[in-house]
């Protein structure tokens, strides 16, 4: 167990008692030292790890100066089969629609919570929030939004890093904004796609909107899913919200091919 999560380990022993009893599960606090231990270990068979791009690298390609070389070669230290789920930057994609106020309430509510749930300690949670340039709604839901997070208890920060993440955010953005109690970062309008919270994973409660246009939701989508495949580092997960009759609109209508490998709908 991570040592942020080390508490966690009881609770998980109870849950999984049985298979622990039968030895077929093992619980063990630990960081770097215990993973370097266990990885390369003849005694473990496969492996799968769940972390950061950067935790996964060096357990493969090493952290050594010959590391770049390994990597360039193909050369990995690990020969044994390995999986990850890595995160990234997630995303939300915000389609334009013929929306209610009670659309905009609810929207904004699982557009916020989702984003701080765990103070954004999750690597699903959405990073980048893709809005219509053109869509007379678009302030209204980011108004939503502000209200949802001025709203939302108290929680920390809690993650290695994370203070200093936030802080690099905010020194980097001179117009974020900072909503309730805690460090809640909204950054409503990045139009540089180098930008940092685009292309690196801030893992704590950073929301940035980007605004992109397009005179027809089919438009508007084919843009926004090339920005998410194209742009974004990662392809964990994203979330889609298509108010129906937008969606029925567009799927017989002439929308053309979307590439929606990396989305996955939510209405």
């Amino acid at each position: 167990m991570n040592p942020v999560n080390a508490y966690l380990r009881p609770h998980f022993e109870y849950v999984f008692a049985e298979l622990v009893a039968h030895g077929w599960v093992r619980f063990i606090d630990g960081g770097a030292a215990q993973g370097g231990y266990l990885a390369p270990h003849d005694g473990v068979d496969a492996i799968h790890v769940t972390g950061s791009d950067r935790t996964r690298d060096a357990i493969v390609w090493g952290t050594d100066d010959q590391a770049g070389e390994r990597r360039r070669d193909d050369m990995p230290l690990i020969g044994k089969p390995f999986i990850s789920e890595l995160g990234g930057v997630s995303l939300c994609i915000v389609t334009p629609g013929p929306w209610s106020a009670a659309d905009f309430r609810f929207q904004a509510g699982h557009i916020g919570t989702s984003k701080m749930n765990n103070s954004g300690h999750n690597c699903i949670a959405s990073q980048i929030l893709v809005l219509p340039q053109e869509w007379d709604g678009t302030e209204r839901l980011l108004d939503e939004i502000r209200r949802v997070l001025r709203a939302l208890p108290p929680r920390t920060d809690d993650y290695p890093g994370a203070g200093q993440r936030l802080s690099a955010v905010l020194a980097a953005h001179p117009k974020a904004e900072t909503h309730g109690d805690g460090c809640r970062i909204l950054v409503p309008d990045i139009t540089d796609h180098d930008d940092a919270v685009i292309s690196g994973e801030v893992f704590g409660s950073t929301l940035g909107v980007v605004r992109l246009s397009g005179d027809t939701p089919a438009e508007f989508l084919g843009r926004a899913l090339e920005f998410a495949n194209d742009t974004l580092p990662g392809t964990l997960g994203a979330t889609l919200i298509v108010h129906p009759r937008t969606e029925k609109t567009t799927r017989t209508g002439n929308a053309g091919t979307l590439d929606a490998r990396a989305i996955e709908g939510d209405r």
